[in-house]
């Protein structure tokens, strides 16, 4: 790492990280460039959501399918300290919110949280108010994602 600084260093390269999109941003771009709405009312959507929190940075990934060959994806930087469960809290939100200003009307979700999933399926309580007022606010007025 250090021979690769020192090579960098000479022709004054640096890194610069990715910057972070905001959700509201691709929000938006999603729905303009998503199709017919007739066809997005009668299909079914799947999203794939993970999480991921450190001591350095937290952020999520988000992969939307709307059909075979049609995906979207996602990575999201969260700018405020999270816990891993959170960080899944977030990526669900998140992508729900994208899936519904897309003009989705039935989304299949889907993570790698065994604790987050078995929330939303009423087989686990939220211990923290926070998660639960999270679930909330994804969970529709059925009681379903």
């Amino acid at each position: 790492m250090i021979k690769w600084a020192v090579e960098l260093s000479e022709h004054s390269i640096k890194f610069e990280p990715r910057p972070t999109i905001k959700a509201k941003v691709l929000a938006y771009f999603t729905s303009e460039v998503i199709g017919n709405e007739n066809d997005m009312q009668s299909q079914v959507w799947k999203m794939f959501v993970d999480g991921s929190s450190t001591s350095s940075r937290s952020g999520v990934g988000i992969v939307i399918k709307r059909s075979k060959v049609d995906n979207m994806e996602y990575e999201i930087t969260l700018e405020f300290p999270v816990s891993n469960n959170e960080a899944e809290y977030e990526a669900i939100l998140s992508g729900s919110r994208l899936t519904h200003v897309a003009g989705a009307r039935k989304v299949h979700a889907f993570s790698d949280s065994q604790s987050v999933v078995s929330q939303a399926k009423g087989e686990y309580e939220a211990r923290q108010e926070k998660n639960d007022e999270v679930l909330g606010k994804v969970m529709g007025k059925d009681g379903q994602i």
